[in-house]
C-alpha cells in the first residue's frame, strides 16, 4: 500500500464503508493520515464556545468529506427572578416546598416553617443565579464573532448535503450528550420554547453570504412560520429549496401568538394565517426533486387544525414524491384525494390530527381503498396518528378492538387496521358499505386494561407510536436541602443546617469570548 500514489489510496478509501476505513488506517502511518478525513462525515454543534471551537477544527481538517451538519439551536429562556420563582409554585413542586401551617398552629410549627421557607427560598435563588450565569454566557456566544465565523464556514463544505436545526425542543433524547453536558435540560435551567429565534438561526445557516446551494435534506424543528414572510430573502430561500429531496419542517407559533391560542381562545387556523400570507407553499413547490415532505405543527398541545391542505400543498405536483407526512390540517374529501392522486410516485402517507370538512371518515377511507383497486393510487402505507375528526365524529386511532381484547387479549389497534384496510386486499370481499372504523367496538386501552387486566406478558403487541411526536422535558425537582421535621421537641437543639447553595446544579462559569 505504501508504494501506491496517494491519489490511488484516496480512491480506495472512497469505496470503503466506515469499518473498512478504520481497519485500513491501521495498516500503516501513511494510510492512517490519508484515511483520517474519511472517518468524519457528520458534525454536530451548539451555542457554546468549546463546541464552536471544535466545529472550526473539524471544518479545517475534514471539510472535504463532511456532508451532514446538525445545529442544536436550543437556547435558555429569558427569565426574571419572579418568573423563575413562579415555576416552583406549580403542583409538581408541591412536595419540595415547605407547607405553611394553619394560623392557629403552635408557635414551634410557625418557627420551623419560617426557617424551612428561608432555606427553600435561598436554594431557589441559588439555582436562579446559576441559571443566569449560564444564560449570560450563552448570549455572549450568540453575539460573538466566533459564532458568526463558525456559521459562515459552512459554505466551505463542498459535499454538504444534509442540514438539521433543532430548537425549542423539550426532548432530552433528541439532543446530543455534549449538549446535555453543557446545558442541563431541567426545570431549574429552563429552555426557551419560542420559535422566534429560528428565524435568525435558519437564515444564518442557509444564507450567510448568498444561498447555501446543493442541499438535499433540510430538517427544522421548531420553525416560526414567519420565516416565510421575509420577502428580502425569498429568492435565496427558493433557490435553496430547489435542490432539496427531503424536507422536514415542524412549525410552531411564536410565543406571543401561542398566548392568543392558549389564553384568548383564538383558533389555530386564525393564528396561523401567516402561512397563507407567506411563501411556504412556493418554497415547497420549488423542490421539484423532493421524495419526502413532512409538515407538522407543534404548539405544545393540540388546539385543532392549523391550516388547510391547499395552503400547504396547493396544486403542486412532485414527480418523485414517495412520502407525504401532514398533521393538524383540514381539507375536503376532494382536496385530499386530488392531492394524493396528483403525485405519480406516492406510496406512503402519514396523517395526524386531520379534520374532514365535508364528508365522514368511513366514506373517505372507502374511497381511498377504491383508489387502490382502480390503480389511481398505489399506497403501500397509510399511517394515521392522533385523531381523525369530521363534523359528526372523532376517532382516536390509538384505540383498540374491545371484542378482540376481551376474548383473546389481542391488541388490534385502529391505526393498524386503517392501514391494512386502505393498502391491502384484506376485506376486499366484504360488503361495499363495510369500513372497520365504524364496524367494531373501539375503546381506550387503559379502560380495557382496567376491565380485563393488562396484556399477557408472552404476547407481542405493536405500540401505536408517532415517530415525530415530541416528548416532555424532564421536570427535575431542584436538589433542595432537607426540611427540618415538625415533630422535634420545642426548645430542642436545632439540627445543623445544610448549605442552601448546594443544590446539585453544576457551577457554570460565564464563557470568555475573545
Amino acid at each position: 500500500m505504501d508504494a501506491l500514489p496517494p491519489e490511488v489510496i484516496l480512491v480506495i478509501f472512497k469505496n470503503l464503508d466506515f469499518k473498512e476505513v478504520a481497519a485500513l488506517r491501521l495498516s500503516s502511518r501513511r494510510c492512517a493520515e490519508l484515511g483520517a478525513e474519511f472517518l468524519i462525515t457528520k458534525v454536530c454543534f451548539h451555542a457554546a464556545k468549546d463546541s464552536l471551537e471544535r466545529l472550526s477544527f473539524l471544518l479545517s481538517k475534514f471539510s472535504k468529506t463532511i456532508d451532514t451538519v446538525v445545529y442544536e439551536g436550543n437556547t435558555y429562556a429569558e427569565r426574571t427572578l419572579e418568573q423563575y420563582k413562579d415555576h416552583f409554585l406549580e403542583h409538581h413542586h408541591a412536595d419540595s416546598a415547605p407547607v405553611k401551617p394553619a394560623d392557629d398552629a403552635p408557635a414551634r410549627d410557625q418557627r420551623l416553617y419560617k426557617r424551612n421557607k428561608a432555606k427553600y427560598d435561598a436554594a431557589v435563588l441559588n439555582d436562579y443565579n446559576n441559571f443566569q450565569k449560564a444564560y449570560r454566557g450563552q448570549q455572549a456566544v450568540l453575539t460573538s464573532a466566533t459564532y458568526a465565523n463558525a456559521l459562515s464556514c459552512l459554505r466551505r463544505l463542498p459535499k454538504l448535503r444534509h442540514l438539521t436545526l433543532t430548537t425549542g425542543t423539550r426532548c432530552i433524547h433528541s439532543m446530543s450528550r455534549r449538549y446535555q453536558k453543557a446545558f442541563p435540560m431541567t426545570c431549574t435551567m429552563p429552555t426557551g420554547l419560542c420559535s422566534k429565534p429560528t428565524i435568525t438561526q435558519l437564515r444564518r445557516l442557509l444564507i450567510p453570504n448568498g444561498p447555501l446551494l446543493g442541499l438535499q435534506s433540510l430538517t427544522v424543528h421548531n420553525l416560526s412560520p414567519n420565516f416565510f414572510r421575509n420577502m428580502s430573502i425569498k429568492t435565496h430561500v427558493l433557490n435553496v429549496f430547489k435542490s432539496l429531496q427531503t424536507i422536514r419542517l415542524t412549525l410552531r407559533m411564536e410565543e406571543s401568538q401561542r398566548e392568543d391560542l392558549q389564553i384568548h381562545g383564538v383558533g389555530p387556523h386564525a393564528a396561523y394565517k401567516t402561512i397563507t400570507q407567506g411563501y411556504l407553499h412556493e418554497a415547497l413547490a420549488a423542490a421539484q426533486g423532493a421524495t419526502s415532505i413532512l409538515i407538522n405543527f407543534d404548539d405544545l398541545g393540540y388546539y385543532g387544525p392549523a391550516t388547510t391542505i391547499t395552503a400547504i400543498i396547493g396544486n403542486t405536483v412532485w414527480p418523485k414524491l414517495v412520502r407525504l407526512d401532514l398533521d393538524c390540517i383540514k381539507f375536503t374529501q376532494k382536496q385530499f384525494l386530488d392531492t394524493l392522486k396528483r403525485q405519480p410516485k406516492l406510496s406512503a402517507v402519514f396523517l395526524g390530527f386531520a379534520f374532514l370538512l365535508d364528508s365522514d371518515w368511513p366514506t373517505l377511507l372507502k374511497k381511498l381503498k377504491n383508489c387502490g383497486r382502480n390503480k389511481s393510487l398505489a399506497l403501500d402505507m397509510f399511517e394515521t396518528m392522533g385523531l381523525l375528526e369530521d363534523s359528526d365524529n372523532c376517532y382516536p386511532v390509538s384505540q383498540i378492538d374491545a371484542g378482540a381484547y376481551a376474548d383473546e387479549r389481542m391488541e388490534i389497534i385502529l391505526s393498524n387496521v386503517i392501514n391494512d384496510f386502505v393498502t391491502t386486499e384484506i376485506w376486499d370481499d366484504d360488503d361495499e358499505e363495510f369500513c372497520p372504523i365504524n364496524s367494531f367496538d373501539w375503546q381506550e386501552p387503559d379502560e380495557l386494561y382496567h376491565l380485563y387486566g393488562g396484556p399477557e406478558s408472552d404476547f407481542d403487541y405493536e405500540d401505536d407510536i408517532d415517530s415525530d411526536s415530541d416528548g416532555s422535558e424532564s421536570e427535575a425537582t431542584p436538589d433542595l436541602p432537607d426540611l427540618e421535621p415538625m415533630d422535634i421537641d420545642d426548645g430542642a437543639p436545632v439540627k445543623q443546617e445544610e448549605d442552601a447553595n448546594e443544590t446539585g446544579i453544576p457551577e457554570l462559569v460565564p464563557m470568555q469570548i475573545d
